[in-house]
């Protein structure tokens, strides 16, 4: 799988290259870190030209742009770049892609930092077989149901630990809330 990525970013590198789309000068964004003594900028790259994409895989005919975000970082001497690659169904505008990333990113960074805090899923031992992804099935299933108290106003982390302590909480929120009234629950297990 590993292998695959790698050809596909080398595919999506030369494209982006060739049709002159990646001129970093070009579509420059800059955003200041909240920390003094660190420093971000942003460039991104974006083009619509995706029909070779597509004729190579038919499957991806939603396809509209492929792009690029690379991103500079300096904290005091040194100095990190990245390049992260992106297929997409949006447009081609780089203004897109940047806002797109990083709305991207802030939901997986929340969503990331409610189950290590809750759950202390980063130290969580469990690593053999399919435990892992039954484990973060559960875990989510769990801040759903705690996300779906509307009238509380503790963190979720505190409703998980009163789901926990309290047998009434917990029947409360799984019969008589907004979580009872869904007919479809959807849950990513990657």
């Amino acid at each position: 799988m590993l292998g695959k990525k790698i050809q596909v970013v080398r595919v999506l590198r030369r494209a982006l290259i060739q049709e002159g789309q990646w001129e970093p000068s070009k579509n420059k964004v800059k955003y200041r870190s909240r920390r003094a003594a660190q420093k971000r900028l942003r460039n991104h790259a974006v083009t619509g030209d995706v029909s070779w994409l597509v004729t190579a895989h038919p499957a991806w005919n939603t396809i509209k742009s492929i792009g690029v975000v690379e991103s500079i970082r300096t904290i005091g001497e040194t100095v990190t770049t990245e390049q992260r690659y992106y297929v997409s169904s949006l447009p081609p505008d780089p203004v897109v892609l940047g806002s797109s990333v990083r709305a991207h990113w802030g939901i997986e960074n929340s969503l990331h930092y409610v189950l290590d805090v809750a759950f202390g899923e980063d130290a969580c031992r469990i690593k053999s077989g399919n435990a892992p992804e039954h484990m973060a099935f559960i875990r989510k299933i769990a801040l759903s149901l705690a996300r779906s108290d509307i009238e509380s106003k503790r963190s979720s982390a505190s409703r998980i630990k009163q789901m926990a302590w309290s047998e009434e909480y917990l029947e409360q929120l799984l019969f008589q809330s907004g979580f009872a009234d869904q007919t479809e629950v959807s849950v990513t297990v990657p």
